[in-house]
């Protein structure tokens, strides 16, 4: 049980934190997904394969962390972050809006056209 609380990031900090590249920005879907449209500057871990080798693997432990997922009513971000933290992660933080509220924002994605 991850017991470790993690802690919210919303819309404007992150795309501040972003254009400021202070932060590892972690998509947690999966690879299909990530392909097709992601938000800009964010690398894929899906949730299924995210342990603790291939985060110490893939992630910065000094970093800022924030973790996305597909919108407000996807619990995986949460859980991812608190998988983060149990893993020894300290500066880790979950955007619920995820790709949903950042393409209604009009931010930056990267958008596989088929």
């Amino acid at each position: 049980m991850y017991c470790e609380m993690v802690k919210k990031i919303n819309l404007t900090n992150l795309k501040g934190k972003l254009d400021k590249k202070q932060v590892i920005l972690i998509d947690v879907l999966d690879e299909n997904s990530f392909k097709r449209i992601h938000i800009e500057g964010a690398i894929n871990i899906p949730f299924l394969k995210l342990d603790e080798d291939v985060a110490k693997k893939q992630i910065d432990p000094n970093k800022e962390i924030v973790v996305y997922s597909i919108d407000y009513d996807c619990p995986v971000s949460k859980i991812a972050a608190m998988k983060l933290k149990k893993y020894g992660y300290k500066k880790v933080f979950y955007y619920l809006g995820g790709k949903r509220e950042w393409l209604e924002a009009g931010f930056p994605v990267i958008k596989v056209v088929h």
